[in-house]
């Protein structure tokens, strides 16, 4: 069994923890207002994301969708998507087959102020 407390590490962006096993991959990813991760595409696996934290928006092939704690998004591979924190912070869980890391482009938001 694999415990963490990761979210006390406060203003922190991206990536705060992760993990795998023989099958799976979890990541514990936190983004401030306005930050997030830009459009991506994914075509290697299934994604399910799990909101435990704060407000945002995420963009799925072209559909936006609010985000609060306690939403679930199954995201299917192949998809474009984007995800971004609206109010103050959004923290979320992503878990999926195990597989290589991807990078995807993280947006920040302009110096003085945030994107729209």
């Amino acid at each position: 069994m694999i415990a963490v407390e990761a979210l006390s590490m406060d203003g922190a962006d991206g990536a705060l923890w992760g993990t795998e096993t023989e099958d799976l991959n979890a990541t514990l990813v936190r983004w401030t207002d306005g930050s997030g991760v830009g459009t991506h595409q994914n075509d290697e696996v299934d994604v399910i994301m799990v909101v435990i934290g704060g407000e945002g928006e995420i963009t799925v092939d072209g559909q936006s969708t609010t985000l609060c704690v306690g939403s679930i998004v199954v995201l299917p591979k192949g998809c474009h998507r984007s995800i971004h924190a609206s109010q103050g912070e959004l923290t979320y869980v992503n878990i999926h087959k195990r597989r290589r890391g991807l990078m995807p482009n993280m947006v920040r938001p302009p110096v003085g102020g945030t994107s729209a």
